[in-house]
């Protein structure tokens, strides 16, 4: 992935969020094509209700953080229990681990109420920086 790829995926996710897509959408929609090639329609529609932490409650795990778990198991999950699922697990596990060094929480609600003192009046802006760690992490692991 180029850096103007990146930057091109990053740059899209606010305007789409204004125009309707949620947090964990918007990740798959932006991110899907960069990480896995080409983004399943599956993928997309199976997202919508993991956003505003599970059925916007904001109760369970950030919609964004969800979506990009989604996309590094959609990458490196299995399809049959015989398949290794340690990149999987390990990439999971660090992304996780990322966003809350980097945001302090996991939980939907604990996330939208740092918003304001990280400089964001809502998850529209907040959800870049998460695609971002996601993307950083990735190039790591290239």
């Amino acid at each position: 992935m180029t850096a103007a790829d990146k930057q091109a995926a990053l740059d899209r996710i606010t305007p789409l969020m204004l125009k309707g897509f949620h947090c964990t959408e918007a990740m798959i929609v932006t991110l899907g094509d960069l990480v896995l090639g080409e983004t399943p329609e599956l993928l997309i529609r199976t997202a919508t209700g993991f956003s505003g932490g599970v059925g916007s409650t904001h109760r369970e795990m950030c919609g964004a953080l969800v979506g990009g778990l989604m996309l590094i198991n959609a990458k490196y999950g299995r399809s049959d229990y015989s398949q290794d699922d340690s990149k999987a697990y390990a990439l999971s596990k660090r992304f996780l681990e990322r966003f809350e060094e980097e945001f302090s929480a996991v939980r939907c609600a604990e996330v939208r109420e740092q918003l304001p003192g990280m400089g964001y009046s809502s998850c529209k802006y907040f959800v870049p920086l998460v695609a971002e760690l996601l993307l950083d992490l990735l190039e790591d692991e290239a």
